[in-house]
């Protein structure tokens, strides 16, 4: 640590090789440690030094190959730094070591969907449900995997998911907030997304995004004086943020009469610069 704070970064990375290499050293303790020094890199340090700090989390992976946080470390950091396929090197050796830990098998998800796509996400879906027990965390494999059938263009299996993940968990409010969502979208079972997403306000009240889902859906139930409400509410909660809920917004305002307003949200700047099309 001399040797870092005074700059002597040659012997520092010589001097804390032993450290990272003493397999009889508490893997938690060595990981806290190594946080603790990246929080304070700057990217003129790391552009100088990447090869030897890259190896920092490397070498404990290698020292603890079975430890979770060792391996979690490592995967998050080359994750964060862009080297994809170094971080799901990492997150495949947790999942792999505990294939029952939903937190290993969600991360190794993740990293999934980042390099290889929706699909192939899905499928690491599938088969982490083979694996995971837990009521909550079956029922939140079982939401992921709805997200993906939807966002892949099959809604029936989407969905399906959807009813099976609230049978095992009736008050995720992810679950709930998308299914009504993505209900809204299909122009489905209004009544049915609009009872879901009215239970997530009652837990949620000050969500954007939570208020956006609900107003949508009461615009689309033609009950545009009490969507207003809620808008108002989300645009005070970041909503105007969010291009997404900028447009929804527009349309009510649009749809009770109040055409200068409903302009004036539609032409938002922040409208112009995020808009990608209607996401939840």
């Amino acid at each position: 640590e001399t040797m870092r704070m005074q700059g002597n970064m040659v012997g520092y990375f010589s001097s804390i090789q032993p450290f990272l290499t003493c397999g009889t050293e508490d893997a938690n303790f060595q990981v806290n440690y190594l946080q603790q020094v990246f929080k304070e890199l700057d990217a003129r340090t790391y552009a100088l030094w990447h090869e030897q700090i890259d190896a920092m989390p490397q070498t404990l992976a290698s020292t603890h190959p079975r430890d979770s946080a060792a391996l979690l470390f490592a995967g998050s950091w080359f994750l964060s730094t862009g080297q994809q396929e170094k971080s799901m090197q990492y997150f495949r050796q947790w999942r792999d070591v505990d294939p029952t830990n939903f937190s290993a098998q969600t991360l190794w998800i993740y990293a999934t969907e980042r390099t290889q796509g929706q699909e192939a996400a899905l499928a690491q879906c599938r088969e982490a449900l083979n694996w995971v027990t837990g009521r909550k965390e079956r029922s939140s494999l079982l939401s992921s995997l709805g997200t993906y059938h939807y966002q892949l263009g099959r809604e029936k299996e989407a969905f399906k998911c959807f009813d099976q993940a609230l049978k095992l968990d009736p008050d995720d409010t992810m679950t709930l907030n998308n299914y009504a969502y993505f209900l809204s979208l299909s122009g489905k079972k209004l009544r049915k997304a609009e009872k879901m997403s009215r239970k997530v306000l009652a837990t949620n009240p000050d969500n954007d995004s939570y208020l956006d889902t609900y107003g949508w859906i009461l615009h689309l139930l033609g009950r545009d004086a009490e969507a207003k409400n809620y808008f108002k509410r989300a645009m005070i909660y970041g909503g105007k943020e969010s291009a997404t809920m900028l447009l929804h917004y527009s349309e009510v305002l649009e749809a009770l009469g109040e055409k200068d307003l409903a302009d004036y949200y539609r032409k938002h700047p922040e409208t112009k610069k995020n808009w990608k099309g209607w996401v939840p």
